[in-house]
């Protein structure tokens, strides 16, 4: 692996090993999604949780913004995917 590849990976795990919506966010931008397609399948994700449930526009907005700057999702054509090294992270770390 290179050197930059591996220090993205840091990153992108630094960035998501403590945040279970962006590790989510990017298990669901494994295919490419609209910001709409994101927060209904978040919606879901959120509901089935504790009583004390995060905003969903801010939680997807912020999330996209930080996952964005660490280079683990891209935005193209509309839709928001899953980098590479970002996908590699999630099946390394978390199984998913």
């Amino acid at each position: 692996m290179k050197k930059t590849s591996t220090t993205t990976e840091r990153k992108i795990y630094d960035a998501i090993i403590n945040d279970e919506f962006s590790q989510r966010i990017l298990a669901i931008c494994k295919t490419a999604k609209s910001t709409e397609d994101i927060k209904k399948d978040l919606t879901r994700f959120i509901e089935a949780m504790p009583p004390v449930r995060p905003d969903v526009a801010e939680t997807v907005g912020s999330r996209l913004d930080k996952l964005e700057e660490k280079k683990a999702l891209l935005f193209k054509d509309g839709k928001w995917e899953t980098s590479e090294e970002a996908a590699r992270v999630l099946e390394k770390y978390f199984a998913l």
